[in-house]
């Protein structure tokens, strides 16, 4: 039987493309370079996960209530940090406990498989503002459900947003949750 949502647990361990960013000034690194290093989560800055997925699943039946609940906690862990480095062409992503991941920096769109086999297609984009922050947003796709990650760095580089919204067929409003994380020793 096919989990609905299970897919979305990988999204704790993909790797995200990730283009170089033009127009840094001589001797500054390039926004997306601010990325390179760890980022601590900030639990007191973060959503209540468990309050969210309530949220999400309160207009389900009671027997589908138990169902989404469960599936949504088990995919939906708050990682303690996460790691992002720059190797030449590609991007890597470790999360806290997880081994780490690389992916190609073209953007291009890539059929991945979570920990289950079951495939699903994930995208990339990345934007920097007029400010300097830095946006690299992750959609993840399947056949039940999509994912979409917003990571954003302001543009001074010490904090890391991560806006998730998991939406379903099988949901009556999407699941969203923000995590905070700040930089930690590079």
């Amino acid at each position: 039987m096919r989990s609905w949502l299970a897919w979305m647990g990988v999204a704790l361990v993909f790797a995200m493309p990730l283009a170089a960013q033009p127009g840094s000034s001589a001797g500054a690194p390039a926004p997306s370079e601010r990325l390179v290093g760890r980022f601590v989560r900030d639990a007191a800055a973060s959503d209540d996960v468990p309050a969210a997925i309530e949220r999400a699943v309160a207009q389900m039946s009671f027997v589908t209530r138990g169902i989404g609940r469960s599936r949504l906690k088990a995919t939906n862990q708050p990682p303690a940090d996460v790691r992002f480095a720059l190797p030449p062409d590609s991007i890597v992503v470790q999360y806290a406990g997880q081994p780490e991941l690389r992916a190609r920096r073209d953007g291009s769109p890539r059929e991945w498989r979570n920990a289950a086999g079951e495939p699903f297609q994930a995208r990339v984009t990345v934007a920097t503002s007029p400010d300097g922050s830095v946006t690299v947003r992750q959609v993840f796709e399947a056949e039940d459900g999509r994912r979409e990650n917003a990571w954003r760095l302001e543009a001074a580089g010490t904090t890391l947003t991560l806006d998730v919204t998991v939406s379903s067929p099988r949901l009556p409003q999407p699941l969203r949750y923000r995590h905070v994380f700040r930089s930690a020793a590079r």
